[in-house]
């Protein structure tokens, strides 16, 4: 079981604003779904709703911050089943379970293009703390423009081709290799020979789901952790990659009802087979004894339910990994995975293969077109042999 915290819009743990941001929410947390950060809010507040099968309590929260974002809590449990199934920056495609060997796709996917000067509008609650109790949050549609960076080493002889080329650290720096360089261009950078400081940078992923992960997504660290992150791989660095692994995950107390119980309870939207499963789990696991789904809530008022022993059982905490952003749930899930199995680069592609340890190339699987192409080159030199 671990809890996601996915930024609506890119936010570095290792830039200063962001990371002291990131540190507030965690503190004010206390089991919401969305949490909304600006510096417009006056004072941390929270509310609740139903969802709409009248089960499941949604929990949201505003909180001062130094920057503006939206950040989602989902919770996954072992099944890797989620809670919200559906938000903006979870796939619809997944239909609520997050697909294994994700760090695997996303390394191999196609890096994305670079664009410029894109606005998007999103939805922010304005709070009056003067209105009454329902009315007190409304919903305001806001417009931002992707973030904007400094480029080194961006020439004027680049534009034709419209490519950009920069290194960083910067040749002949004192810097040391680089952890963040959206945050340390930020701080340290130079633009050279550049007609604008500064350029709003947006990234479009060419396929989905990532498209849909990286919603708003500006951040050119992405791309330097696609190439780090390879190249570890390729020289089976561990220790390194679990070091990287341990800068976006912490441990956080969640209530079982959000570990565990939310989690299964969503398979529902999804699956035919789930209730019955689900019923015997609670027996098994719990000692809860239902016939249906609904006498877990059936209540006479908003707080008071039928079941006496489920407060006992499901509020009660436990302690899981909290990872942030999909860039640190890519960093865990490889290093959950080279735990139990090899990690490799294909021999013949290049791309990123699992398995077992004398694994050298790509499976049908994991890359059809290379597997295809190896198996004709195996026949033709069979062949060639046999002559």
């Amino acid at each position: 079981m671990i809890q996601l915290w996915l930024p609506h819009f890119p936010m570095s743990p290792f830039k200063g604003d962001c990371e002291r941001d990131l540190q507030r929410a965690k503190r004010e947390w206390h089991n919401e779904q969305t949490i909304y950060l600006s510096s417009v809010y006056k004072e941390v507040t929270r509310w609740e709703a139903r969802a709409q099968e009248g089960s499941l309590i949604v929990r949201d929260m505003a909180v001062p911050s130094e920057t503006t974002n939206i950040i989602v809590v989902v919770n996954v449990d072992k099944e890797g089943n989620c809670f919200p199934a559906i938000a903006p920056v979870i796939p619809e495609q997944w239909k609520g379970k997050i697909p294994p060997n994700l760090f695997q796709k996303w390394l191999n996917v196609e890096h994305p293009k670079i664009g410029v000067t894109r606005t998007t509008k999103v939805l922010l609650p304005e709070i009056n703390p003067q209105a009454a109790e329902n009315s007190k949050i409304e919903f305001k549609e806001k417009t931002f423009v992707a973030e904007s960076y400094n480029m080194p080493g961006f020439s004027s002889e680049d534009i034709p081709s419209h490519t950009i080329r920069f290194k960083w650290p910067p040749e002949g720096s004192n810097l040391p290799r680089s952890i963040s360089p959206q945050a340390e261009i930020e701080k340290y950078g130079k633009p050279l020979n550049q007609t604008k400081d500064k350029m709003a940078v947006w990234l479009e992923w060419i396929e989905p789901p990532f498209n849909e992960m990286f919603l708003l997504s500006g951040s050119l660290d992405y791309i330097y952790y696609s190439a780090w992150m390879k190249d570890l791989i390729k020289r089976n660095n561990k220790k390194e990659i679990f070091a990287w692994r341990d800068k976006y995950v912490s441990k956080i107390n969640s209530p079982l009802e959000l570990a565990w119980l939310y989690p299964q309870l969503t398979k529902n939207m999804f699956s035919e087979s789930f209730n019955n499963d689900f019923l015997f789990d609670l027996e098994t696991k719990f000692g809860i004894s239902v016939y249906k789904v609904e006498e877990l809530f059936e209540h006479g008022d908003y707080n008071t339910f039928k079941n006496r022993e489920y407060d006992k059982i499901f509020k009660q905490t436990v302690e899981i990994p909290c990872i942030f952003s999909w860039i640190g749930y890519f960093w865990w899930e490889l290093s959950q995975t080279i735990q139990d199995k090899s990690v490799n680069i294909c021999e013949r592609c290049g791309s990123v293969i699992s398995g077992k340890k004398d694994k050298r190339f790509c499976s049908k699987e994991e890359n059809p077109e290379c597997f295809r192409a190896r198996r004709a080159e195996d026949r033709r030199r069979e062949r060639n042999n046999n002559e």
